[in-house]
């Protein structure tokens, strides 16, 4: 019961501090456009009672394989809120779930029995790192919280405990729903868990309490696996076709090789990546150094393997993808900030227990209680005070629009409003593949408003969804244009953009 009480602990610490680094976004005017509105359309099948088998859409042309995250949105839809803002709620409660998941078992793996205040102070270091993105409901974000839990969870599985099996089963599902490179990501990083646990000293669990995570575990993974079995047997159509034939067209494109991935790394890392690696490679080392009987060094290290693991399985993914490879795509790997973030201090309180010259071996368990809690939760306050200072709320010092991550977009409130005055269903062209964006927001706007709504380029079915593509034949009713382009034609203007009516 300790565990679960030390849990609700770091769930009310990381909720609250998502909620307080994310106020400009949850209070504030949003703007329906981009890929936040390509989602909404998305999840509109389950408000026509349609079973939703896909999720994001990727730039190659086909949609991630689950829909997870659109059925958890639509669980907060309720809220007395705007659909965008709900949606950002149910981000929040998501993340300060796997965070205080993370937080606990990151706790307990470094000071045996665990502590309410090392995983308060860890949620509180997770949410300084990962800042904003934990109500963020934009995919690259979304996946950020989930990674961070599976590194923990393999931490886990390395010392043999079946209690892992579950979350670690649900954070590899999460993050195979948002992004279809995971699916070859994560073997890569199971199989080092793995191998780690074969070597590890830690006693087998008994069968029993295996076969009971592991059924837990079976239960959640089939859940998650439904959708994309339903989607793989559409083969040799569907989503999963679309995959495929990305991947062929991927094959003639010039890879982003190691110069795009170390742009796409340090883009996401930035100046924290040589930190990362430094805090990594020492607790690699204190393995080697460290006398018998000391667990914590061996546990900092099989968590720095993991997490280099990852570092490497991210490398060996993505290096085939076309060029650019673009920085959000690895954008989860800033959690693993957080774990070295703990691991450096755990590092401190390791180094100050360990014997001196002929003096005997101090004991690990009661310094770490003496040394590591004071030392973890120093360092957690001081790397998150920069992140956590009134400052960041609106109207302190950051201008409110500069702030937000998703700013109002009145051009395409307008744009809908011009043509629902039609009174006819609408079907949209538009001139350059970039007017996507809003010409997403306007479709959003429109279904939302009870407005038939199409577009005419029907090849873009993945960001639009089926539903929003008008019927072959169907003639456009309106042209989005650059508003240079208008020459006094468009009825509203917005944006850079403006809308011609379109003679049928």
């Amino acid at each position: 019961m300790k565990a679960v009480s030390e849990f609700a602990v770091a769930f009310a610490v990381s909720f609250g501090l998502i909620v307080y680094v994310s106020a400009p976004d949850l209070f504030s005017e949003v703007g329906v456009w981009g890929d936040l509105a390509a989602d909404m359309l998305h999840a509109d099948a389950l408000a026509r009672a349609e079973w939703l088998t896909t999720g994001h859409y990727s730039r190659f042309r086909f949609n991630h394989p689950g829909p997870v995250f659109f059925y958890w949105n639509v669980l907060f839809e309720p809220l007395p809120v705007e659909r965008l803002h709900a949606w950002m709620w149910g981000s929040v409660t998501l993340n300060a779930l796997l965070v205080a998941g993370a937080a606990t078992g990151l706790a307990r793996l470094l000071l045996p029995g665990g502590s309410f205040a090392l995983g308060a102070g860890i949620a509180l270091l997770a949410v300084a790192v990962l800042g904003r993105d934990l109500s963020g409901v934009w995919m690259p974000r979304r996946i950020e919280a989930p990674f961070l839990l599976l590194v923990v969870s393999l931490a886990w599985l390395a010392e043999r405990e079946a209690r892992a099996l579950a979350p670690a089963v649900l954070a590899c599902g999460l993050l195979v729903h948002g992004y279809v490179t995971m699916a070859v990501l994560i073997p890569l990083v199971l199989a080092v868990a793995l191998v780690l646990a074969v070597v590890s000293d830690a006693p087998w669990p008994p069968r029993r309490k295996l076969a009971l995570h592991g059924l837990a575990a079976l239960a959640i993974g089939a859940a998650l696996l439904l959708p994309i079995a339903v989607e793989a047997a559409k083969l040799p159509g569907g989503n999963f076709a679309d995959i495929l034939a990305a991947l062929d067209e991927q094959a003639a494109a010039p890879p982003a090789g190691w110069d795009g991935l170390r742009a796409a790394i340090d883009g996401s890392l930035g100046p924290d990546l040589p930190l990362l690696l430094a805090a990594l490679f020492v607790a690699v080392a204190l393995l080697a150094v460290a006398p018998p009987g000391r667990p914590l060094a061996g546990r900092l290290a099989r968590l720095s393997v993991l997490c280099v693991a990852s570092l490497a399985a991210t490398a060996a993914a993505y290096w085939d993808t076309p060029a650019p490879l673009e920085s959000h795509s690895v954008l989860y790997l800033r959690s693993l900030l957080v774990v070295a973030g703990a691991v450096s201090a755990a590092i401190i309180a390791e180094a100050a227990a360990l014997p001196r010259g002929g003096a005997a071996p101090r004991p690990t368990v009661a310094p770490a209680r003496g040394v590591f809690v004071p030392t973890g939760l120093m360092a957690t306050v001081a790397l998150a005070a920069g992140a956590l200072l009134p400052q960041n709320l609106p109207g302190r010092v950051f201008a409110e629009d500069a702030y937000r991550q998703v700013p109002p977009t009145p051009w395409v409130e307008r744009f809908a409003a011009e043509m629902a005055r039609s009174g006819a269903p609408v079907a949209i062209d538009y001139t350059h593949h970039l007017q996507w964006a809003t010409v997403a927001g306007v479709l959003a706007t429109l279904t939302a408003g009870g407005t038939f709504a199409c577009t005419t380029w029907r090849d873009r079915a993945f960001l639009y969804t089926d539903a929003r593509v008008c019927p072959e034949g169907m003639p456009p009713s309106f042209r989005l244009v650059r508003e240079t382009d208008c020459a006094g034609s468009c009825v509203v203007t917005g944006g850079d953009l403006g809308v011609q009516p379109v003679a049928r």
